[in-house]
């Protein structure tokens, strides 16, 4: 996901992998730079990126609002802990440039702020609302495959479980019926 790791991932013919942890239109950047990168090297187009997302899904919309901010929110907040991403360490690291700037963020905008713009680009809510943000995420980056992590932060099981078999009988069967953009 640094800017590295792109020119990388296109320069090896790997499979370009990202986390849903940015605005879209900043990661389309990235997802233009890689195709264009790996088109200039390979001759041939990319397959699509690769997104990981904390997923919540539930009927309820309240429900699933709470449980978002309460456990992905809560996920983001224990990544910055872990990595200690409130400390200068990474600017000076090669290679981990990128996660000192996101340092500078993080202080000028709060954990707060940056908690908010998270739960943006994950996808949670109802099966209705997760349909229109994946759908809305594909007509800034294109087609991607979607990988789901259902359980995180200390979420229940019993939460984890049901909020993913309701992703797949109501959201993966729309997703997947749709046709590919690019």
């Amino acid at each position: 996901m640094s800017p590295d790791s792109v020119l990388a991932a296109a320069d090896l013919g790997a499979r370009m992998v990202m986390f849903s942890q940015r605005p879209w239109e900043d990661q389309a950047v990235s997802v233009s730079t890689y195709r264009d990168r790996f088109v200039g090297i390979h001759g041939a187009e990319p397959g699509p990126p690769v997104v990981c997302d904390f997923v919540y899904c539930d009927a309820d919309a309240g429900r699933a609002e709470d449980f978002a901010h309460r456990y992905i929110a809560g996920y983001l907040t224990s990544v910055m802990e872990h990595y200690e991403l409130e400390s200068d360490h990474f600017k000076h690291a090669k290679g981990y440039e990128s996660y000192g700037n996101a340092v500078d963020l993080l202080k000028a905008i709060g954990l707060d702020k940056l908690c908010e713009m998270y739960l943006r680009v994950n996808v949670w809510g109802t099966p209705d609302q997760i349909v229109d943000r994946l759908r809305a995420r594909r007509e800034v980056i294109g087609d991607h495959d979607l990988t789901c992590c259902f359980r995180y932060a200390g979420l229940p099981y019993e939460q984890a479980e049901a909020s993913m078999r309701s992703f797949a009988a109501e959201v993966l069967p729309v997703v997947q019926a749709e046709p590919v953009t690019r």
